[in-house]
């Protein structure tokens, strides 16, 4: 591969190892590709390849395995139906930054109340890769949170913003998980192709401590975001089914 890119070659070799793993060819568990297939693609020394992969290893991409290789350690974006919380609350602890990127922000009278409708694009950017995972829209009583408007959601956090400002804190919510065909405009934003699948949608509320209901809520789902369902049986079932 003769390349007119100015980065250093390690950061090219980096760059597209990273893009395999964000992009979905090489998935959590695969090995990348071997340190004499990258230095023949890249025209380069083994300390050059390995410069590469240890930057990964330091972002949390990928793992060594003594005589075996170097294998993807990441798994793509995944939300607990039983722990739902805000996408910067979920992001903590992960590798990457989270994105948040605003397509509307507006004040609607919905019903004589203003409210604040708030759309954003959610994610995360690893090195020079941004790959995005939803398009959150919430629906906020201006009356309830008076100045919510004025914040800039591009750099806050949404409910670290009612903690912080309101004294708010959001505690469970009732939602409703279905399939939808998206128009073109919702798939071009996710990166979806005009034919793919249906996506995921979540749609309905959070409520605070005092249940009060508190955001109307509607997530659109990239097809890379994975769900885990956790359910409890009741205490007589399992009484009775022993």
């Amino acid at each position: 591969m003769v390349s007119q890119d100015y980065q250093p070659l390690y950061a090219q070799i980096g760059r597209h190892v990273r893009s395999l793993i964000l992009n979905g060819a090489l998935v959590d568990g695969d090995a990348i590709p071997s340190e004499p297939s990258l230095m023949e693609t890249f025209q380069t020394t083994r300390g050059t390849v390995r410069q590469a992969i240890g930057e990964l290893v330091n972002e949390g991409l990928v793992r060594r395995v003594q005589g075996k290789g170097t294998f993807v350690q990441f798994r793509p974006m995944t939300h607990s139906l039983w722990n739902f919380g805000g996408f910067s609350d979920t992001m903590k602890g992960r590798s990457g930054t989270p994105v948040s990127r605003v397509v509307a922000h507006e004040i609607l009278d919905l019903g004589g109340v203003p409210t604040l409708h708030l759309v954003r694009l959610r994610g995360v950017r690893i090195a020079d890769v941004e790959s995005i995972y939803s398009l959150d829209t919430s629906r906020l009583s201006l009356e309830m949170f008076p100045g919510l408007d004025d914040v800039d959601f591009e750099n806050a956090s949404l409910y670290d913003t009612l903690r912080s400002r309101y004294g708010v804190h959001p505690r469970r919510t009732e939602l409703t998980l279905s399939t939808l065909a998206p128009d073109a405009g919702v798939r071009a934003i996710l990166g979806e192709a005009e034919d793919g699948p249906a996506l995921v949608s979540l749609r309905g509320a959070a409520f605070d401590e005092n249940d009060r209901e508190i955001e109307q809520i509607e997530i659109v789902y990239s097809s890379t975001v994975e769900f885990n369902i956790s359910t409890t049986m009741p205490a007589e079932l399992r009484a009775s089914s022993r």
